[in-house]
């Protein structure tokens, strides 16, 4: 017969493998973990995902500012295009100072790396081979006009700036100030393109080009912000040529009828 201590013998195994299975398997298999062990692992693992988390978020801020960087950019870039008034084609008067063209601060750098560098900048002496480069008036002019309609407007420039230099007295000299003028429009450059069409108002009275030149000098001073100014010079533009489309463009605007 079977007593209760043989009984306890058949199942004291069965715990052993019990407790083995309950605490992961044998002894061998892995070491010992302490509860002191298990809380120093957990926290060692928590700090590294949360220093992950901080360097991803740090890489997302910096994404961020990069992008807020690109449009504050455009914004900049919007409000100066919103300053100019309509597509301006012919434009602004007399008793006006008669200033010098200005350019902006890198446009002379721009010309010397222009197409057209090979020809001396004015002031500057040229030498035998430049000279024998250099093109005719009308072909300067006519190249240069083609730079412009091709938006390239540091050659436009570069080209413009030496004929009037070669050219004073041309015939084409009140054009090429004009559309000197307009290139600094075109780079929203305002002031300088105010002061290169008033010399044409007041360099060349007679050229062909001064009615343009009135309205575009109105147009900037709106575009400045002077509208009284602005309309004093609609007010002479109409006076002076009521029957050119200028005129008209200028009657438009002070809604005369």
């Amino acid at each position: 017969m079977r007593t209760r201590f043989d009984s306890v013998l058949t199942l004291a195994p069965l715990l052993a493998t019990a407790a083995l299975l309950a605490t992961g398997g044998c002894a061998s298999s892995g070491p010992y973990w302490s509860r002191e062990d298990q809380g120093a692992a957990e926290t060692t693992e928590l700090r590294e995902r949360v220093a992950s988390l901080e360097a991803q978020l740090a890489a997302v801020g910096d994404r961020n500012a990069a992008l807020q960087a690109k449009v504050d950019g455009l914004e900049r870039d919007l409000e100066r295009t919103r300053k100019l008034p309509e597509p301006l084609s012919t434009l602004p008067v007399q008793g006006f100072e008669t200033p010098q063209v200005p350019l902006a601060p890198a446009t002379r750098q721009e010309i010397e790396q222009s197409d057209l560098a090979d020809l001396a900048l004015p002031g500057e002496p040229a030498d035998d081979a430049t000279r024998s480069a250099e093109p005719g008036p009308e072909e300067l002019y006519e190249r240069s006009l083609e730079f412009l309609e091709q938006g390239r407007l540091a050659d436009a420039e570069a080209g413009f700036v030496r004929f009037l230099a070669a050219n004073p007295d041309s015939d084409l000299a009140d054009n090429a100030q004009f559309w000197l003028a307009e290139s600094a429009l075109r780079r929203t450059d305002i002031e300088a393109a105010l002061a290169g069409f008033r010399a044409v108002v007041e360099r060349y009275p007679e050229g062909n080009k001064v009615p343009d030149a009135l309205l575009k000098v109105g147009a900037c001073l709106a575009a400045l912000g002077d509208g009284e100014s602005a309309a004093t010079v609609y007010r002479e533009l109409l006076a002076r040529f009521p029957d050119s489309a200028a005129g008209e463009t200028a009657r438009q605007r002070l809604g005369a009828p």
